[in-house]
């Protein structure tokens, strides 16, 4: 448990957190077809980032992921960023990239199959 500051820095901190999380999720996701298409076993790939410095809770446990909440996450995200008034670039695409790829997509993705559609903005 981390101590951020004053109320409400815990939830500008999940907040933070999440932002990374969906982001990490759209980048693996494109990252993994990426390679697939261009003939890398997706699962040898897996391991191999999980032994290199993009090893992320995130890459191991993606195939536990339910997907959900990223619309709710990003929208707080987006609302905080008003508030501060900083663009959000990467949390904009990740809540396109998010509408587009479900459980079955990342599983099918894992096993070396399509991500099927790849989600485009």
């Amino acid at each position: 448990m981390h101590h951020l500051g004053p109320l409400g820095a815990g939830q500008i901190g999940k907040t933070a957190n999440n932002l990374v999380h969906w982001a990490q999720i759209c980048a693996i996701t494109e990252a993994l077809e990426l390679a697939r298409r261009a003939g890398v076993a997706v699962p040898a790939l897996r391991r191999a980032l999980m032994d290199g410095p993009v090893d992320s809770r995130t890459l191991r446990e993606l195939q536990h992921m339910r997907l959900t909440w990223h619309a709710k996450d990003l929208a707080n995200a987006a609302v905080l960023a008003e508030q501060v008034e900083l663009a959000l670039p990467v949390a904009e695409t990740a809540r396109a990239v998010m509408r587009g790829i479900s459980v079955e997509d990342v599983h099918r993705l894992l096993s070396g199959g399509p991500l099927h559609p790849l989600p485009s903005l």
